[in-house]
């Protein structure tokens, strides 16, 4: 898990069934790809094939079930395919405040969960763009929800992204030594704030998206925090004073 060190202290309060060696630190925030890079050179340390689930804190997420199956499908595809895996949210509305994935080619089979190879990822477009998308169909909305083969990952932030791989190798380095703090601090305020979708997403061509159909939002937005609370309101049961 990485986050701020100003919230370290909330953070292992509130997770106190995780070990303190799992909770990753960044001394600023520098986007996705830095902070999704700095968590695989940790978890390449322990298995550098393993399987690895980027999911955002602010998000909320019903039908657990549903989601887990979606999760389990992108984490085949991880594995058999050596693909870097986003689960796509099927669009409601032409909503512009999130990025937009189109698909390609069908690779669903006999599976349940819709499952395709990406086309591109696009920008948080206007009103009007975001409109002719879901008319068109086949474009989902980016989540920010990942999942891939660590060291497929980290092969594309080799290739796409050499100048930050070769600073988190540092980091790794001194993985466990006393000079990790400094180190860390370091070469992480330096390294170029940018995301995984700019830096990764829109580059690499092992890209495939899973469809996720349970209940998302992403609360990271003011419209969204107003929509979720709106919905939770007409859900609340009534209470009648006897």
């Amino acid at each position: 898990m990485v986050s701020g060190k100003s919230q370290a202290d909330v953070l292992e309060q509130q997770t106190t069934m995780l070990p303190k060696a799992n909770l990753i630190y960044e001394p600023v925030g520098k986007n996705t790809l830095p902070c999704i890079g700095l968590a695989a050179m940790f978890a390449e340390k322990e298995n550098p094939e393993g399987i690895m689930v980027v999911t955002p804190s602010d998000h909320l997420i019903e039908n657990d079930e549903l989601f887990k199956d979606t999760v389990l499908a992108a984490v085949k595809i991880a594995d058999e395919r050596d693909g870097i895996v986003t689960i796509g949210i099927t669009p409601t509305y032409p909503a512009t405040g999130y990025g937009y994935v189109q698909t390609a080619e069908n690779i669903t089979g006999s599976a349940k969960i819709k499952q395709f190879k990406v086309e591109r990822f696009v920008e948080k477009p206007n009103e009007e763009t975001a409109t002719n998308y879901l008319k068109q169909g086949g474009f989902y909305w980016n989540s920010g929800l990942f999942v891939f083969k660590i060291s497929v990952f980290l092969d594309a932030v080799k290739q796409f992204a050499p100048e930050l791989y070769a600073d988190l190798r540092k980091i790794q380095s001194d993985l466990g030594k006393p000079a990790f703090e400094e180190t860390l601090d370091k070469i992480y305020r330096a390294v170029e704030s940018i995301s995984v979708d700019y830096g990764i997403m829109e580059h690499a061509k092992n890209i495939y998206l899973v469809e996720g159909n349970f209940v998302w939002n992403d609360l990271g937005s003011w419209e969204s925090v107003y929509l979720t609370s709106e919905k939770m309101k007409t859900e609340m049961p009534v209470l009648v004073n006897q």
